[in-house]
């Protein structure tokens, strides 16, 4: 008898992906408004931030809250899709006749 090796559920592996990117983005977000304050401000004897940090922080800063509202959809499309398709994914070989299953003939 050989055993067959369950394909995982490629839904899920996206919607892990997509939360990861939710979660950077977010904090990208939340730091951006402190980077770009710094370098309009800088104090005596403290970091400016490079050129390539304030142009990612005013990125953020304009495009993030688009950003995260496209993640937070392909998050609820992905998870709804992981959910309906995991059935197909998650199916094991099925007994023959009914009186190999663990619960008896129905």
């Amino acid at each position: 008898m050989s055993t067959r090796r369950k394909m995982p559920n490629v839904f899920y592996v996206l919607l892990m992906v997509v939360s990861t990117a939710f979660v950077f983005t977010c904090f990208c977000y939340l730091i951006a408004p402190t980077i770009v304050d710094t370098a309009a401000n800088p104090r005596p004897g403290g970091n400016v931030p490079s050129p390539g940090a304030i142009a990612a922080a005013r990125w953020f800063d304009d495009w993030g809250t688009t950003l995260l509202a496209g993640q937070v959809v392909a998050m609820i499309v992905l998870g709804s899709v992981a959910m309906l398709a995991d059935p197909w994914f998650s199916r094991e070989d099925q007994p023959a006749s009914d009186s190999a299953r663990p619960d008896g003939p129905r």
